[in-house]
């Protein structure tokens, strides 16, 4: 597909077009942890005070980057993103210990399906995978769980390309019709610069016919004022 082709480019008009959407994931997830953050400071701030603040500390940076990236270099925004938040939640994971928290690692295929295509989906799912891995040998966590987060996280990113099908499709199509309408607002304004110089050449054209009409104008005065004192000296000679 011309969506997969051209989001790995740097500058294409769906880049243009997903960026927007891209910077509303990103404030998505960013409210929605905000309201765990509140929910979870002010309802049992036994378990989570002051720990919590440590977590939400890192995710203001990282929304901050995020957002600051897109613009710019939306590929690597994205991926700055996606591993950003593999970190937080392994941040999470590593202060209380409860292997619940991992499981939210399913939900980054969606995002990842949505911003990046499914090459890029395909390499986050490799990778939430080998970071459960190791995980799990560092902090055994219980057995099948690794290959069921390998397993959900598929799931989940094959449901999401499902259901964002017609919208990528929606996006292919937009995207052509934009770059479209951005050659043909190229070639009017080359038009209209070259329409700019050519009236600029003929008014310099139309200036320098009025200067040699001046001229000619100066001149026929002066060949008639030699014309008529000719024929004064003529009659002046004639009547001595």
């Amino acid at each position: 597909m011309r969506w997969l082709k051209n989001l790995t480019q740097k500058d294409t008009e769906l880049q243009d077009l997903m960026r927007p959407t891209a910077r509303n994931l990103v404030l998505t997830v960013t409210g929605l942890y905000l309201i765990w953050h509140m929910i979870s400071t002010l309802g049992y701030p036994q378990t989570f005070s002051p720990s919590v603040w440590s977590i939400s500390i890192y995710m203001l940076g990282l929304v901050l980057i995020t957002l600051r990236l897109i613009e710019h270099h939306y590929i690597f925004s994205q991926v700055t993103w996606l591993i950003g938040l593999v970190g937080a939640i392994l941040l999470s994971f590593s202060i209380y210990q409860w292997p619940e928290i991992l499981l939210l690692v399913i939900t980054l295929p969606l995002i990842a399906v949505v911003t990046i295509g499914l090459p890029g989906t395909a390499l986050t799912i490799i990778g939430i995978t080998l970071i459960m891995a190791l995980v799990d040998r560092l902090y055994g966590l219980p057995d099948g769980f690794t290959i069921a987060i390998f397993f959900s996280s598929t799931f989940v990113a094959i449901f999401g390309w499902g259901v964002s099908s017609i919208l990528l499709t929606a996006l292919d199509a937009a995207s052509y019709h934009y770059g479209e309408a951005r050659r043909l607002l190229e070639e009017t304004r080359n038009h209209r610069a070259e329409i700019s110089r050519m009236l600029k050449d003929r008014n310099q054209v139309n200036y320098q016919l009025e200067r040699m009409n001046e001229m000619l104008t100066f001149a026929r005065a002066q060949a008639e004022d030699a014309r008529e004192n000719r024929n004064r000296f003529m009659l002046a000679v004639s009547h001595e």
